[in-house]
């Protein structure tokens, strides 16, 4: 009986273990996706609406209060108004804000 018990506490923290990495992981795949996507983005005025997707996955997720890095990115980038509605004229993105903002993605982690 006690060995039962010991079996099932074993499993039980096992699978516990197992589905917090695997969700640590969909999280991080999600995030670099959006990292892929911004840094693809050929056309600037379509960077906002990368961003929106980006901003969703920091909200749903948590990712904005994860540590100082993330809160940085996200106050600088993903808290303009014109990234929640996902869209913007182009002429707002100079190559060295472009540049920025791909620098500040190689500093987000999920």
């Amino acid at each position: 009986m006690l060995e039962s018990f010991a079996s099932q506490a074993v499993k039980l923290l096992t699978d516990a273990v197992a589905g917090k990495w695997k969700a640590n992981r969909e999280v991080h795949e999600k995030v670099e996706l959006c990292k892929r996507r911004i840094r693809a983005t050929r056309v600037t005025g379509n960077i906002y609406r990368e961003l929106y997707g980006l901003r969703q996955v920091f909200l749903d997720h948590g990712l904005k209060d994860k540590d100082d890095v993330n809160r940085r990115f996200f106050d600088k980038w993903l808290t303009d108004p014109v990234v929640e509605m996902g869209w913007a004229p182009s002429a707002v993105w100079t190559q060295a804000k472009i540049f920025q903002l791909h620098r500040g993605l190689e500093e987000v982690s999920a």
